[in-house]
């Protein structure tokens, strides 16, 4: 249970909403494929851009290292942020996920999103 407090309660017409993605969806950093999915989700949020969220189990976990940083959405939970280690063996943080996501938002959990701007390439299909 997250220790901060959810605000779907005080906000309940707060819009989120969830998706399938009926598409092939490859990810690249470094001209290493980092995530291939077929089971990728979309969450549209009010006043946010639209975010793919990858399964972990199609994300190349063992290229990215947890970093020491945690935030805290009021609709979302606590998140928890991931690095690619670049050539000169600095952390980038390149991608965040909701390890025990409000139960609004559950279909997100054990997913990974990716911050756009630090992507070579996304590849939809």
């Amino acid at each position: 249970m997250n220790n901060k407090k959810s605000e779907w309660l005080a906000h309940p017409d707060y819009q989120i909403n969830i998706s399938n993605v009926d598409k092939h969806i490859c990810i690249l950093v470094n001209e290493t494929m980092l995530a291939d999915s077929h089971q990728t989700l979309l969450l549209s949020e009010q006043n946010h851009p639209p975010v793919y969220y990858f399964p972990r189990t199609d994300v190349r976990m063992e290229l990215l290292h947890k970093v020491n940083k945690v935030s805290f959405c009021p609709f979302k939970g606590d998140a928890t942020y991931w690095a690619l280690k670049e050539n000169n063996d600095q952390l980038k943080i390149i991608a965040w996920g909701y390890e025990k996501p409000f139960e609004q938002v559950s279909a997100i959990k054990n997913c990974i999103a990716f911050y756009p701007d630090q992507l070579d390439h996304i590849i939809i299909e």
